[in-house]
Order: structure tokens, then sequence, then C-alpha cells
């Protein structure tokens, strides 16, 4: 089992943690991404190319890649629309878990978004090094959103 595929599972966390609560919307959406994850991360693998470079692959077709990872990013925000209103909402009882949601969100866009226009973290050359960040991304956004469920 890959890092992704495992780091994806922590998604299933929230699922429960979400219809433990009685938001079943919430762990729908949920369960939704941590489908599209691992169909995602399970139908890709690493290929070297000619000139010795680490290639993405695909063992199906690219458009069906394609598409699901098209769903996947709904799906993610989804999870980050719905959240966002549940923290919103939650803001009038001020807590510590109020912090938590905020830092993790804001190091996700940074490991995102940040490393890929340096080319580093999640986009790193070596995709070893990129799947590893990438799961720090699952793991963040899973304690994130267990926070914001916590506040509820």
């Amino acid at each position: 089992m890959t890092v992704l595929l495992f780091t994806s599972c922590l998604f299933l966390t929230n699922v429960l943690h979400n219809a433990y609560r009685w938001d079943y919307f919430y762990s729908w959406i949920f369960l939704f991404l941590w489908t599209t994850s691992v169909f995602v991360h399970s139908h890709c693998f690493i290929d070297e190319g000619d000139g010795g470079e680490n290639v993405v692959s695909y063992k199906e077709d690219e458009l069906l890649y394609l598409q699901m990872n098209l769903l996947d990013k709904f799906a993610i925000l989804l999870v980050m629309a719905y959240g966002t209103r549940l923290f919103i909402h939650g803001l009038d009882r001020f807590s510590f878990f109020h912090f938590i949601p905020v830092l993790t969100f804001l190091s996700v866009v940074y490991l995102y978004i940040g490393g890929y226009f340096m080319n580093m973290y999640c986009f790193d050359k070596e995709q070893d090094i990129a799947d590893k960040y990438h799961g720090l991304l699952h793991t963040l956004s899973s304690v994130g959103h267990h926070c914001i469920i916590a506040i509820q």
C-alpha cells in the first residue's frame, strides 16, 4: 500500500466522526473524497522514462484518470466549502480548536500552491518526496476538519 493510499484512509476517520456527530452530509462528502482519492492514488504508478526521469503513468485510460482526478478536485472543493461554512458558523463559540483549522489550511495552501510554483513539496521531482508531502496534506486536512467537527 502506498503512502497516499494509506493517508487517504484518514478521511474515513472524518466519515465516522461526522456520522457520530449526526452530520451525515459532511460524512457523505468525506466518503466521496475518500473514494475519489483512493481511485486516483491506486491507478497510477511510477515509470522510469527513457531519460532516467520518473514519470507518473496510468494503468488505465488517461481520459478516465483525468475525469476521476477532476472528480477528486470537486470532492476537495466540497469538503473545503462545507468545512468553511461550519467553521464560520462555529465562530460564535470561539475556542482553541479554531486555531488548528486555520493553521492546517494555511499549511496545506503553502505546501500545495507554494510547492507548485517552486517545484517542491508535493511537486518535487523525486516522486517519493512528493508523495510524502502529499500524504502530509491528507493528514493536515483530516486533522483540521476533525477540529471543525469538534467545534460544532
